[in-house]
């Protein structure tokens, strides 16, 4: 359906339709709440759940003539586990997320996929450490089970797979029919009343009052050349390779982006054997560009090899060329010694799009992670850069964030936020103002600004004696002040522990908890103190003084794993 086409449809419906809500704008005529640019895995998946949202529309533009012709149709359709990533980065988590939806989508749809788990195989010594310090990561995250797998079952499970120092088994690791999965997710974002226009390319996009007003977006009909333009309360940039160019057209010249195009050509495998039930992966040493040349299942159980990495200047350029597969035997053969030469054969290329060239895929320098963000001065704009792998396995997972985001919604996806300074502000005002005994000093008359610390040791038993207070009050304001400068002299344990695991990155979910933890502790700790006078149950003091502090040093142990 063209735009025009979707534009014509879609006013036909119009006064049937609610009214249609924005959390971020004021009150707009547009023809649309939503408009996503670009048809792909992502696209969809964001169309989909921004369709399902009540009272609202949502059109689909896609340049070419189908979904998914670009980069969510030419990869290897595995489901990643998330294993590669650092901690706190949006790939872990919406991979992580990503992965479950999505098996859980597939299952519940008859959307083929299967968990065939994924072996990463090392040949040396420094790749072994390279899979331990990979194994050591998954066992942090908590949701990316690994095991070792010892070399008696990896010769009865995989005889033909060489690994000479050791297998790591990524357990969730998978595959899936993308082209399957693009059908389901067009349909039931059709289902939930959203709009296609394919053949139709983006010639334009203007904010309308700072953004405040929507977006215009112009298109022309690689149909009939005709051009249409319309309106959209929000606007979601997923165009892929041509995400910078679309990015670009609104944001100013020192925001814009720049693409790189890296190319990864795959190879094709005739023979039945050597034959593998698990996907293999050389392990990526930290700070390289990819994955290595790895070996991949299709649905029917068809070995396929690939992709290599091959920078070039055009999306375009698709064609595979035979120099790559001389270059890529070699790593083959490291874990396939079997492997028949003879029947590799180039097959297809894909392209991932990048914001630089040479990047490390992994944990190491130039990493770069997804950018989902709404842009700053431009309320309801979404932009989707750099979406590459695993951006078919965090497909659902995205969808939920860019929902999330336009209607400010704390999707379980999003990287939880860090809250160490609230809690070192709360102890700091809970230690050095609330615990203070100054206030009940100076209710009681017995302040004395010139050294309110001496004040009990030079006027307590005075005051007891001229009845200002009891001896049994006295001996309440001298705990009050040993909990005051027991709080002081513990705060900056809570500091060092906060701020070396959120600068090792620690997961911030784990912060907060110890940090509350603390905080609790530090709260039944002076309450103990000041309002306990019996022998027995004054004990219950230490236990509570090493609950506080055991959440401290819970953060400089994690802080240390890390750092190491």
């Amino acid at each position: 359906m063209s735009a025009r086409a979707a534009l014509l449809k879609h006013f036909k419906l119009k006064n049937k339709l609610t009214n249609r809500c924005f959390s971020t704008t004021r009150p707009t005529n547009a023809d649309f709440t939503h408009a996503v640019i670009g048809a792909g895995v992502v696209g969809l998946a964001t169309a989909r759940e921004l369709a399902a949202r009540e009272g609202t529309s949502t059109i689909l533009l896609e340049r070419h003539d189908a979904p998914g012709t670009e980069t969510s149709s030419r990869n290897s359709e595995v489901i990643h586990a998330g294993l590669y990533y650092p901690a706190t980065s949006l790939k872990t988590s919406l991979c992580i997320r990503g992965r479950n939806l999505l098996y859980d989508l597939c299952a519940q749809n008859n959307i083929p996929h299967l968990n065939t788990k994924k072996w990463i195989v090392a040949q040396t010594p420094t790749q072994w450490e390279a899979c331990l310090e990979i194994h050591a990561h998954a066992q942090r995250l908590g949701d990316a089970p690994t095991r070792l797998v010892g070399r008696e079952e990896a010769q009865q499970r995989e005889p033909d797979v060489k690994a000479d120092t050791g297998i790591i088994e990524s357990e969730t690791s998978g595959i899936v029919d993308s082209h399957s999965l693009m059908t389901y997710l067009q349909g039931d974002f059709e289902e939930r009343g959203g709009d296609i226009a394919f053949k139709t390319r983006v010639t334009s996009v203007e904010a309308i009052d700072g953004g405040r007003g929507g977006y215009k977006i112009t298109a022309v009909s690689d149909e009939d050349g005709s051009v249409t333009s319309f309106t959209a309360e929000t606007l979601i940039n997923s165009a892929g390779h041509g995400a910078c160019a679309i990015s670009n057209m609104l944001l100013p010249q020192e925001r814009h982006f720049v693409p790189h195009y890296a190319k990864g050509t795959y190879f094709s495998y005739a023979a039945s054997r050597p034959k593998t039930s698990v996907l293999v992966y050389p392990v990526t040493l930290p700070g390289t560009g990819g994955l290595g040349t790895h070996l991949t299942l299709d649905m029917g159980g068809r070995i396929r090899f690939g992709p290599d990495v091959e920078w070039v200047d055009s999306p375009d350029d698709l064609v595979p060329t035979a120099a790559r597969l001389e270059q890529a035997l070699p790593e083959i053969k490291a874990y396939l010694p079997g492997v028949d030469v003879d029947a590799i054969a180039l097959d297809y290329c894909g392209i991932r799009p990048k914001l630089g060239r040479g990047g490390a895929v992994n944990e190491g320098k130039g990493f770069q992670d997804f950018i989902i963000r709404e842009e700053e001065g431009l309320p309801g704009f979404i932009n989707l850069l750099g979406i590459e792998s695993p951006g078919l396995t965090s497909c659902l997972a995205i969808g939920e964030m860019v929902k999330g985001i336009l209607y400010r919604l704390r999707a379980s996806l999003n990287p939880t936020p860090n809250h160490g300074p609230i809690f070192l502000i709360s102890n700091f005002i809970f230690a050095y103002g609330l615990l203070s005994s100054r206030t009940l000093k100076q209710w009681y008359g017995i302040d004395h600004q010139v050294s309110p610390r001496e004040d009990l040791t030079k006027y307590g038993e005075t005051a007891v004696r001229e009845g200002k207070i009891t001896r049994k009050q006295l001996d309440m304001l001298k705990r009050n002040e040993s909990a005051h400068a027991n709080a002081v002299e513990n705060f900056p344990l809570l500091v060092a522990g906060v701020l070396f695991a959120s600068l090792a990155g620690v997961p911030a979910q784990k912060v907060n908890a110890a940090a509350l933890s603390y905080t609790i502790a530090r709260v039944v700790y002076g309450g103990v103190y000041i309002f306990v006078d019996h022998p027995t149950w004054s004990w219950t003091r230490a236990w509570v003084w090493w609950w506080g502090n055991s959440s401290c040093f819970y953060l400089l142990w994690k802080a240390g794993e890390l750092l190491c």
